[in-house]
């Protein structure tokens, strides 16, 4: 349900946007979906979008990163030295949960295939350590 795209029109309580910003959105299941000409979110849902990413890009991110948020902040309540494990730490709701736990000041431990390695490294600062040293 995420979406990404200009705005055309906002209602009169709305303060966070005007006509012609760039968003990204997520679409609750009581809204309509994102695969039209036009969408409906509250401003809450949304936020603008940022000009280093394309519209493709930035409607990838409200539900993987509100998942990676609702995990480790809501539920977890991931705070300042703590140590979490993030499995599938490249893909899409991974990348997002590392670099959240690394906001908060938690240390990063995170999977990947061999193939995203490359990734994950950028994500996570690498240590070129023995794994059974560092679980030692």
């Amino acid at each position: 349900m995420d979406a990404a795209g200009v705005v055309e029109q906002v209602g009169n309580k709305v303060t966070k946007f005007r006509r012609g910003d760039a968003i990204y959105a997520y679409l609750s299941f009581e809204e309509q979906g994102g695969y039209a000409e036009l969408a409906v979110t509250k401003q809450d849902h949304a936020a603008l979008k940022p000009k280093s990413i394309d519209f493709e890009q930035a409607a990838a991110v409200p539900l993987a990163a509100t998942t990676a948020w609702q995990a480790l902040v809501d539920k977890a309540g991931l705070s300042t030295g703590q140590t979490v494990l993030i499995h599938g730490g490249s893909g899409g709701v991974g990348t997002f949960a590392v670099q959240i736990a690394k906001a908060r000041g938690a240390k990063v431990i995170a999977t990947a295939s061999t193939a995203n390695q490359d990734l994950l490294k950028q994500l996570v600062h690498y240590r070129p350590h023995g794994f059974s040293r560092m679980a030692a």
